[in-house]
This record gives C-alpha cells, sequence and structure tokens, in this order.
C-alpha cells in the first residue's frame, strides 16, 4: 500500500477507513509515515497547512455550538467566482434535489472540525471528495451529515458516521483525478424522512451544469451556481460555475425533466473550476457502496 501505483485500473481499488495501511499507521509518528511512503502527503499543496489561519464561518450562526472551519481544496480567503456579479443562488433546501444534499461537518483525528458537502445516492451511501474522508494524509475520525441543513436548521436531522470509503488513487497517490469518497451511514433514517437520491451516470460531453452546497460565505446556508461545462478529460471536468471553499464534494449534476443526475464530484477550486468525472469505474464502486 506505501508504494506509488502504476496501473491506472488499480487507483480505483476501493479502500475503507477500518481496513487501509493509513487506519493501520495512525498511531506512528508522521516521520516514520513519510519515510513509508514519501508521497504520503503529496496532495497537501493544495489543502491549508496546519499552522494557516483559516476562515470560519461568522457570527451570524452557530452550528450546535461548534465553531466549524471549512474543509477545501483551496487556499485561505480564496474565492472562485467567475460570474460578474456573483451568480449563485438560494435553493428551497426542503425540496429535491437539495433535500438530497448535505452539509458535513467533519471531525478529524486532531481533534480540528470543518465542513464540506455530500449527496446521497442511496438510502445509505452519501457521495462526497475524497479530501473529505481523507484528509492531510490520514482518515478523518467522523462526520455529522445533515441533509437539506439551513444555518442551525436540521429539517432531515442529522446523522454521524465513522465509515469511510475511497479509492488508492487518492488515498495512497493523493492524485486530484480519483478525489472523491462515501460515507456509509449506519441506517437509513435519514433517508426514510428525505425519500430520494440522485441519479448518475457517465459524463457524455453535456455542455451545461449544476453544483449545489455549502459554500463557506453563506452561513451554512445551500446556494446553487449554474454554467458551462466546457472542457473534459478522460478523469475531469471544467466549468464556469460558480463555488466557494466548503463546496468541495457538492454534485455536478444536469437535469432531465424531473430526474438530477450526477456526472461529477467537486473537488478543485480555481479558473476554471473542476470537479472528478463520473465514469464506469466510478459508477461500479457506488453501486458497491450502495449495497453496503
Amino acid at each position: 500500500m506505501g508504494k506509488l501505483i502504476k496501473n491506472e485500473k488499480d487507483m480505483y481499488i476501493s479502500v475503507s477507513n477500518d481496513n487501509s495501511y493509513f487506519r493501520k499507521s495512525k498511531k506512528t509518528s508522521t516521520k516514520l509515515r513519510k519515510a513509508i511512503n514519501p508521497n504520503l502527503e503529496k496532495g497537501s499543496q493544495f489543502y491549508y497547512e496546519k499552522d494557516t489561519k483559516l476562515n470560519e464561518l461568522n457570527n451570524t450562526i452557530d452550528i450546535d455550538s461548534i465553531r466549524y472551519k471549512h474543509i477545501s481544496s483551496m487556499g485561505p480567503s480564496q474565492r472562485i467566482i467567475l460570474h460578474h456579479p456573483d451568480a449563485r443562488v438560494k435553493v428551497p433546501q426542503d425540496l429535491f434535489p437539495y433535500k438530497d444534499i448535505c452539509l458535513l461537518l467533519i471531525e478529524d483525528n486532531q481533534g480540528n472540525t470543518y465542513y464540506g458537502t455530500g449527496f446521497f445516492i442511496s438510502e445509505r451511501c452519501v457521495i462526497t471528495a475524497g479530501h473529505c474522508v481523507f484528509y492531510n494524509g490520514d482518515w478523518v475520525d467522523e462526520i455529522c451529515v445533515i441533509p437539506g441543513a439551513n444555518g442551525n436548521d436540521k429539517p432531515f436531522g442529522k446523522q454521524i458516521s465513522t465509515n469511510f470509503k475511497s479509492v488508492l488513487g487518492w488515498t495512497n497517490d493523493s492524485k486530484n483525478d480519483f478525489d472523491h469518497g462515501a460515507i456509509i451511514l449506519n441506517d437509513n433514517t435519514l433517508f426514510k424522512n428525505i425519500n430520494a437520491v440522485f441519479e448518475f451516470k457517465p459524463f457524455q460531453n453535456e455542455y451545461k451544469g449544476e453544483i449545489s452546497g455549502y459554500p463557506s460565505d453563506k452561513d451554512g446556508t445551500q446556494w446553487k451556481g449554474e454554467g458551462s461545462i466546457y472542457s473534459s478529460t478522460d478523469y475531469r471536468l471544467f466549468y464556469d460555475i460558480d463555488t466557494v471553499t466548503g463546496n468541495s464534494g457538492s454534485p455536478v449534476y444536469i437535469e432531465d425533466g424531473d430526474r438530477r443526475i450526477v456526472i461529477g464530484i467537486h473537488s478543485f477550486g480555481d479558473n476554471p473550476n473542476s470537479a472528478v468525472s463520473v465514469n464506469q469505474e466510478i459508477i461500479n464502486l457506488w453501486n458497491d457502496w450502495s449495497n453496503l
């Protein structure tokens, strides 16, 4: 598990926080772990350094009396708003598909707390960015999932999970092309409250898309952006849809009548913004994770 992976198919091998190399080595020092695998924290250049002053939610809300910082693949205070003026709109979080999108309250193994975004694809499986479950070289400890959150309001309840999934391409090689993962809930209590999930399919040259999630500048409320998908690779989508820190793990989806179909997982803010593209390998993984 400590060596760089050469075969791209192996990048999609599913790993869990309860059986991977990183979980077993959690109690070893960072210095020792990096000696075992010098690329262990290769991706940290995209994340906040430990001593960086992070932006916090402002004083207008206080989620569960805990101050949550935002976990993100962008630098401090960086806003990736590509439209002028800002084109994002607040959504009715109690309606589909927005009630399927979750605020994630994330606690790492150092006792730090962050937040991100995820979305339901089955009764117990919530998809998110890989760096929301495996961050700064190790698995996070727990994530509180709140579908349709609206600041302190939790209209569909909440649930804490310690069961996470990702792929070797992210946990072992820190490659942005594989920056996706999953949260497996203990039961279907939350699903019974929302009673809906996102569909998903491979990207097929769609030119318009939407992203909805929990940006850091909107006080724990959910906002949507729309825009053009104007470039793609075998692994990534590039678009001009507005995002801010905290959107990591948001679904990139298209409309088909009443259906909302995910074609990517937002994971990186830049100009352009980008997502991990859904492909057949990811569909196979998500189907497996959905059946756990």
